[in-house]
């Protein structure tokens, strides 16, 4: 809900075992936001294309914003 909206991006970890079983917790870390005049409401769909390179967010209202992530 912040100002100006945006979409955050996060990075995981998750502790390893000595057996490679989880362990030790997960750690969650924000990396990157990115925001813009065009993104004028919270959005509440997020999909990423299959390279990796495109995000594609859509609102309520119906409103999608390609953004290319490179």
């Amino acid at each position: 809900m912040n100002k100006p909206r945006g979409v955050d991006f996060f990075t995981c970890s998750a502790g390893t075992t000595k057996k490679g079983a989880l362990g030790g917790g997960i750690g969650v870390s924000k990396c990157a936001r990115v925001t813009g005049d065009v993104i004028s409401a919270v959005p509440s769909r997020v999909a990423w294309h299959g390279n990796g390179e495109v995000l594609v967010s859509g609102n309520a209202s119906g409103r999608v914003v390609v953004m290319d992530v490179r």
